[in-house]
């Protein structure tokens, strides 16, 4: 999915983990995890059981050693929480001894010239102290107090870091403040680690999210996420601002890129490659790959074709001008290239150097491609979008990322789903592990994801309204509200139709659930929806057994009619 989504974008950047290491030690001095044939570098080998966990970010330090940060809590046994250095050989660099590392993952790391490494995240404490989002650790780990965020981002995700000359550093993510300073996105942080106060760039409208932050050689920063508006200028997903943070509206990208931006990697000459969730730059077409001019217009000398067909989650560029690019694609252009590859500058896929002939051995097989998802019950779906624009908040997450249109993905028990602008089908396990499997689509609404299990099976999936309704506030509630900006929804509807089987139980597979209503059924199609005063179901298909939440009554509603509940 996308972070975005980044993340993956958490979902995105997860998915991605293994490619994005790839991806950034192949720029490391003295690092090789794979030879131009592409492979395993036997040099390298992890001790044991190494990481217990996700890696989400690393950086290579000049003597090759590989700071890691991600969702891990040890290393073979030997906590690290969440952060880690490792020796060029793989092993656990035990000089790099972070206390109680931090309480929450990491998502981005930096290093400074003079030894220090930033880290970034979704954690509030680093060793003990407060640490909101942002923390600096010295060379051999002990925490920086002196450069002390505080509450920081105050637990809202931090997902891009970057290092600057003076001892400050710039921060991006999800946040909207920063030590109770209201700062949308991103954040100019000082050498001691307050706001910078004095910067003055945010992002904004509906998703304000920065996941990544390059800095240009006249100290001018671009970003990457999934804002569309810089300031109060219209940027769609990237911005350029100036060194006092306003926006420099002569860097031209008209409408900008139509999904989110995961990553950026600027090359000597002032160009800068993206990568992320994207199928378009201004309107032509960038499949999730495409490299802007320093004016900020595309550039058409890169041109990637069909590109890739799944998000790119990471980009880094080479000493020679190759492109390392990771992700939860398996193809370019058409051809395999399961979740890691390199384009050369002119957007080709890296033939590889020739190189001495090997001894005769026989090829190697093929890399399979990815199994897809399969449902399990009462832990995840299989989502996919069918129309429009479909996005899911996945359970602990704070952002909504988008769904790749005709691409299976995985969705968890609990996420949030927005289909008010498009529809997604849903593939369920009925029952067992190789139980049947059915489709659920649903449309016009944001609803809940849920599946109640018994005994090993699941009794029904819960399709939960959970858009809010603003009902009955005071004139002094309302005026708040006003205020905070938060949306006054005064009706919210889901329309679902499940696919039929040739099994004849009788028995609903999937239920509704609005403010009045319950509505169950198997092979049918219909609409829930709520107002502030009465919930309805419309049958379109089918026949739909409908619990009366107020009289405790279940009646029977068959196709072309509407059933009324309002509230007492």
């Amino acid at each position: 999915m996308t972070h975005p989504t980044g993340q993956p974008k958490r979902r995105t950047r997860r998915a991605a983990a293994t490619a994005a290491v790839a991806v950034a030690l192949g720029t490391g001095a003295g690092i090789a995890l794979a030879a131009s044939a592409g492979t395993r570098d036997s040099g390298f080998a992890i001790v044991g059981s190494g990481l217990n966990g996700a890696v989400n970010a690393l950086a290579v330090q000049s003597d090759g050693r590989i700071v890691v940060g991600g969702a891990f809590t040890a290393y073979d046994g030997t906590g690290r929480s969440r952060i880690a250095r490792l020796t060029t050989t793989g092993a656990l660099d035990t000089s790099f001894d972070p206390g109680s590392g931090l309480d929450g993952p990491v998502e981005a790391v930096a290093l400074r010239a003079s030894g220090g490494i930033l880290v970034a995240g979704t954690f509030s404490k680093a060793d003990g102290q407060n640490r909101g989002g942002l923390a600096e650790f010295g060379p051999t780990g002990s925490l920086d107090t002196g450069f002390d965020t505080g509450t920081g981002t105050a637990g809202a995700a931090a997902r891009a870091v970057l290092a600057l000359p003076s001892g400050g550093a710039m921060l991006g993510g999800a946040f909207t403040t920063y030590s109770g300073v209201s700062q949308k996105g991103i954040a100019k942080v000082r050498a001691n680690g307050t706001l910078e106060t004095g910067w003055f760039g945010y992002v904004d409208g509906p998703s304000p999210v920065v996941n990544a932050i390059v800095r240009r050689s006249d100290e001018a920063l671009i970003a990457g996420g999934a804002f569309t508006l810089a300031q109060t200028t219209a940027r769609g997903r990237i911005a350029l601002f100036g060194t006092s943070g306003t926006v420099d509206a002569a860097w031209a990208n008209g409408s900008g890129f139509d999904g989110t931006v995961e990553a950026l990697a600027l090359q000597a000459d002032g160009k800068v490659v993206v990568g992320g969730q994207f199928t378009a730059y201004d309107g032509t077409s960038r499949s999730r790959i495409a490299r802007l001019n320093a004016d900020g217009s595309l550039d058409t000398t890169f041109a990637p074709g069909a590109g890739f067909d799944a998000p790119v989650a990471a980009v880094a560029m080479q000493a020679d001008g190759g492109i390392s690019v990771g992700g939860s694609f398996t193809a370019f252009a058409g051809a395999a290239t399961p979740f890691v590859t390199r384009l050369l500058g002119t957007a080709t896929a890296d033939p590889s150097p020739a190189a001495p002939a090997p001894p005769a051995v026989a090829p190697p097989a093929p890399p399979a491609s990815p199994a897809a998802p399969q449902p399990a019950i009462g832990r995840d779906g299989v989502a996919r979008a069918v129309r429009g624009s479909v996005t899911v908040r996945l359970p602990g997450t704070d952002e909504f990322v988008s769904l790749d249109r005709g691409v299976p993905q995985e969705l968890p028990v609990g996420s949030q789903v927005d289909t008010r602008r498009g529809a997604v089908s849903i593939r369920i396990r009925e029952g067992g592990t190789a139980g049947p499997t059915r489709n659920v689509v649903v449309s016009r609404g944001v609803f809940t994801f849920q599946q109640n299990v018994r005994k090993g099976k699941p009794t029904l999936t819960d399709i939960r309204l959970s858009q809010p309704l603003a009902c009955g506030a005071s004139r002094k509630e309302a005026a708040k509200k006003r205020r905070a900006r938060v949306p006054r929804t005064r009706s919210r509807t889901v329309r679902v139709s499940v696919a039929k089987t040739k099994q004849r139980r009788k028995r609903g597979v999937v239920r509704t659930r609005s403010r009045y209503i319950t509505g169950t059924a198997r092979g049918t199609s219909w609409s829930a929806s709520d107002t502030c005063r009465y919930s309805r179901v419309k049958v379109f298909r089918g026949v739909v057994g409908v619990r009366n939440l107020v009289t405790r009554r279940t009646v029977t509603v068959r196709a072309k009619r509407t059933y009324i509940v309002r509230k007492r």
